[in-house]
């Protein structure tokens, strides 16, 4: 079981780094459009990241544009900013 997970991890952070090598605009246009929604909360990188039980190196780091997010952390933001995670993706994917 411990395998299987940890298989299940290694794959996700590849599936990561491939999407950043595709599509590293819609990336750096996500990472913009979280940095606006957190500041339009008035939330700082770290009390961001604690809503969404994520570091505040990863809120740099997507903000950033230096990473591409998974699914458990497009929950998380949308959790910590009350916004569903489609509604996160909009701003990157339609322009």
């Amino acid at each position: 079981m411990i395998f299987v997970r940890h298989l299940c991890h290694v794959v996700s952070w590849i599936i990561v780094y491939l999407s950043m090598k595709k599509y590293p605009t819609q990336i750096k246009r996500f990472g913009k459009h979280i940095k606006k929604l957190r500041e339009a909360n008035n939330l700082t990188q770290i009390e961001l990241g604690e809503k969404a039980e994520l570091t505040s190196r990863t809120i740099q780091r997507i903000e950033s544009g230096e990473f591409a997010s998974t699914l458990h952390i497009l929950i998380a933001l949308g959790k910590a900013l009350n916004l569903a995670p489609g509604d996160l993706l909009n701003e990157a994917i339609n322009k």
